[in-house]
């Protein structure tokens, strides 16, 4: 048998996706292919080194859709565990990807610093307009208590001359 006809399909679902992570992966096979063929198969294609293989029979299974009664297909599966190496399903997870997404996080980053410079900035003349607010309010202070002072100091002197 060809090795390109052996594999027919990987199969990704939760429990393969989690599976992913201990080396092992799972494909739709040929139904006439045995063990050895599977890992000659997906050693050739994946250039990774297989240390075993498991293949079952899924049946097929009763269903129907509205009033049409039918059944899935039937097909083999394997579960390969692979000793080195791992195989990338997604191939869009390439050079190109990872250096959209480095540029893009370059990006953000330079965005980032944009934004603290001028927040910084925006402090500084905050801070200044602070200073130089309570700077003229103090100094209306010291006019308004000179004034007190001496509005007191007439009203004493009023009330001195007035009593007398």
């Amino acid at each position: 048998m060809n090795i390109n006809e052996i594999i027919k399909a990987p199969l990704l679902t939760e429990k393969t996706h989690l599976q992913m992570s201990e080396n092992v992966y799972t494909f739709k096979v040929d139904r006439r292919t045995n063990r050895a063929e599977v890992k000659k198969a997906v050693e050739h294609i994946f250039d990774v080194k297989v240390a075993k293989v498991n293949i079952f029979n899924v049946p097929k299974k009763p269903k129907k859709l509205g009033r049409f009664h039918g059944f899935t297909n039937a097909y083999k599966k394997a579960i390969v565990t692979i000793s080195q190496g791992s195989i990338n399903f997604y191939p869009e997870d390439t050079q190109e990807e990872k250096e959209e997404k480095l540029r893009a996080e370059q990006e953000i980053k330079a965005k980032e610093t944009t934004l603290r410079e001028k927040a910084k900035k925006i402090e500084e003349k905050v801070a200044k307009k602070l200073a130089l607010k309570s700077k003229s309010i103090t100094k209306v202070e010291e006019k308004e208590v000179k004034s007190t002072t001496k509005e007191t100091a007439d009203a004493k002197v009023k009330k001195a001359t007035k009593g007398e």
